[in-house]
């Protein structure tokens, strides 16, 4: 924490910040206030004082230049016993004394300057917005599902589906905000499961996280129950159960549905079995959780959810366990935890998503699905 806390000062001071404004920026880091807008604000203060430094020292430049030309034409360059009345007279030096500024602008970091020149690079190139980063490249084509794209000084072509960006910033300035992802909620617990959206277009879910299978199955209590009722049963429970694995999204495999029969011996209530893949446009970042634990290696029990495969909605419950942390590990976009629960047998679980304070974590178990929420702090 130390060595970080002097780096963001270090940082914070290149950009030629004042001791009272870099303080100004710590305290806004610890109350998670530093968003783009405050410091780009700040960031674009500091720009237009270098703008005004810079026709200063332009102004400046031109004076001596005419000095200098003075003395070649006015005075005698080749008497070495007669001084420069550039430092000997006072007259001389009043349009330089008014330029006392020029010399703080001496004092601004190298790092300023590079990095302007790094963001007029960057503006020479398009980028493109996803949900956890974005891309400076060239733009090549934007197709019906996809993005064609170069990166810098390369000719190999790339595409990214159209369902993963957010935007694209065009070099020209234009922006273009793709309604595909805007389409998407954001789920974050269990309680947002009717915000989970059902597709049956394969084309929707192109470029999206896979984060695993769902199914559901529902039966009417009686022959009378309708269909309808039942059908609503079966895709609530396919949403809690998309909502508990983190995803936003089930793109639909299969749907199958059979009406109530009714017999002299033996009669049937209607069911409907639902089957598909869970997928999210956006995922938790490692980095992010890193930052949140800290290096933390036991954490505290707030809440379990459990959804049985044979039950009609999630059990929620009061947790007053503790999670052993023993590793943090990655599988291509996704990251899991590795450790035991109340010193039970070491797991795997995959996280789901984290705030300010805590984390969740999910598990599956011979067709039950678990959900931990742990205390981060």
């Amino acid at each position: 924490m130390i060595a970080e806390r002097l780096f963001q000062i270090k940082r914070i001071k290149s950009f030629g910040f004042t001791l009272n404004e870099t303080a100004d920026f710590l305290t806004k880091i610890e109350n998670k206030q530093a968003s783009c807008g405050n410091v780009s604000a700040k960031i674009s203060e500091k720009v237009s004082l270098i703008d005004q430094k810079i026709m200063q020292l332009i102004e400046l430049r031109a004076l001596m230049q005419s000095g200098v030309q003075n003395c070649l034409t006015c005075c005698t360059p080749e008497d070495d016993r007669e001084n420069c009345p550039m430092l000997s007279n006072y007259l001389s030096l009043l349009p330089l004394i008014t330029y006392p500024s020029v010399l703080i602008f001496m004092k601004i970091r190298f790092t300023i300057l590079l990095s302007f020149i790094t963001s007029v690079c960057l503006a020479q190139l398009d980028t493109i917005y996803l949900a956890n980063e974005k891309l400076a490249v060239e733009i090549k084509e934007v197709g019906v599902d996809a993005v064609k794209f170069t990166y810098p000084k390369e000719d190999i072509a790339n595409s990214i589906f159209k369902n993963s960006i957010q935007k694209i910033v065009f070099k020209s300035g234009r922006v273009q905000v793709f309604s595909e992802t805007t389409n998407f909620k954001k789920v974050n617990s269990i309680k947002d499961w009717e915000l989970v959206s059902i597709s049956q277009v394969e084309g929707e879910v192109k470029g999206l996280y896979k984060l695993g299978d769902v199914s559901a199955k529902a039966q009417g209590g009686t022959t009378m129950t309708g269909m309808e009722r039942i059908k609503d049963r079966a895709f609530k429970k396919l949403k809690i159960q998309a909502a508990m694995m983190g995803a936003n999204i089930v793109y639909m495999t299969q749907l199958n549905s059979a009406g109530a029969q009714h017999g002299y011996w033996v009669s049937k209530a209607a069911e409907t079995s639902l089957s598909g893949v869970a997928y999210s446009n956006i995922l938790p970042e490692k980095s992010g959780f890193d930052k949140l634990i800290s290096g933390k290696k036991k954490f505290e029990g707030r809440e379990k959810i459990t959804l049985y495969s044979n039950a009609k909605d999630a059990s929620e419950i009061s947790f007053k366990g503790n999670f052993e942390l023993s590793d943090v590990a990655v599988d291509g976009k996704l990251f899991y935890v590795i450790g035991k629960l109340n010193k039970g047998k070491e797991i795997r679980y995959r996280v789901t998503r984290y705030d300010n304070d805590s984390f969740t974590i999910v598990y599956e178990d011979k067709n039950t699905l678990y959900n931990y929420i742990l205390a981060a702090n």
